[in-house]
């Protein structure tokens, strides 16, 4: 699967000023994205559910395999709320199977 976060030129002109963050996978993710992590540029304040959005658009069999609430993630090593916003250098962690509890 090609990665479009950062190997297609036009979408950093179209971004212009951006920022550069790191994403990580378990190895369950690593057999979907064949990629243990990788840098992605994103908009500067992109907010964290639209950079999710990115990630399972380019990685489509990621939602199909982990549906809502299977799927667990950090930035920098505490959990996103709704409001979180990206900033320049966030480490991003993925994992999946986890189970979300109520």
């Amino acid at each position: 699967m090609e990665n479009y976060f950062t190997e297609e030129p036009y979408l950093s002109d179209l971004l212009g000023e951006g920022i550069s963050v790191e994403l990580h996978y378990d190895a369950q993710l690593q057999d979907i994205t064949g990629k243990k992590s990788e840098t992605i540029k994103l908009s500067v304040e992109c907010p964290f559910d639209i950079m999710l959005y990115s990630v399972l658009s380019c990685y489509t069999e990621i939602e199909t395999k982990y549906p809502p609430g299977f799927l667990g993630f950090t930035i920098n090593n505490k959990v996103p709320d709704k409001f979180s916003v990206m900033k320049e250098g966030d480490v991003v962690r993925f994992s999946a199977g986890y189970e979300r509890h109520a």
